[in-house]
């Protein structure tokens, strides 16, 4: 899987593997006391700036872009030209990337690297589910 494809050490991997398993179907305090008992335990010694340093590209820095990049993770791509939705070149961009927009595309970008596995997506009524999915979508 794309996981392994970077690189990532051990350590990371395992952590990013526990957040992965665990986080899901948390609430959001939940999330932070697993997340603050992962990181003593697995991720002790690892920096803040290790964590959010994308592993090696896969299949090495070829002339044709088969991956993009969703920080900190690889993503392959598809067919179709990427777009950035946060691009102001036309004036507006279509998307602002909030904190909480940018960990839950974080989230949703671990579990995308991690491979071709159905991903369920919780939350109430006009949370912003399908608009993070169109925005990964496009970028890739």
């Amino acid at each position: 899987n794309l996981i392994l494809q970077q690189r990532l050490s051990p350590q990371r991997a395992l952590l990013e593997g526990f957040e992965l398993a665990f986080e899901g179907p948390l609430d959001q305090p939940s999330r932070k006391l697993l997340r603050k008992k992962l990181h003593s335990s697995l991720g002790k010694g690892l920096s803040k700036k290790e964590l959010e340093h994308p592993g090696r590209r896969p299949g090495g820095k070829s002339e044709k872009s088969d991956y993009a990049l969703m920080e900190p993770f690889w993503i392959k791509t598809g067919g179709l030209k990427c777009v950035d939705w946060t691009d102001t070149e036309s004036g507006k961009s279509k998307f602002v990337l909030i904190p909480s927009a940018m960990t839950h595309l974080r989230r949703l970008s671990r579990a995308v690297s991690a491979g071709s596995y159905p991903i369920l997506l919780e939350g109430p009524t006009s949370a912003g589910k399908t608009t993070l999915v169109e925005y990964l979508a496009a970028k890739l």
